[in-house]
């Protein structure tokens, strides 16, 4: 996933899905990216495809650099 593409979505639901156990409800780019880093272990989020979409995985260090990037353009729109 590019920075283009992670601002573009940052806060549309989607269905994240990672290791910090079952959601039964959609929730954000931006809120699971914050959610996943606090969790212990294997840290990785993904989003299936579908509609015309792909799925998206994302690893570790796709989530602290996606992490930096979404906190700099909340600082810069406060």
């Amino acid at each position: 996933m590019t920075e283009a593409e992670a601002l573009e979505i940052a806060d549309t639901p989607d269905w994240w899905m990672g290791p910090d156990g079952a959601r039964d409800a959609m929730r954000t780019l931006r809120a699971a990216l914050y959610d996943v880093a606090a969790h212990a272990g294997r840290v990785f989020l993904f989003r299936p495809g579908g509609f015309g979409a792909p799925a998206v995985w994302l690893s570790a260090e796709d989530i602290e650099r996606l992490r930096a990037l979404l906190g700099t353009e909340a600082e810069r729109a406060a």
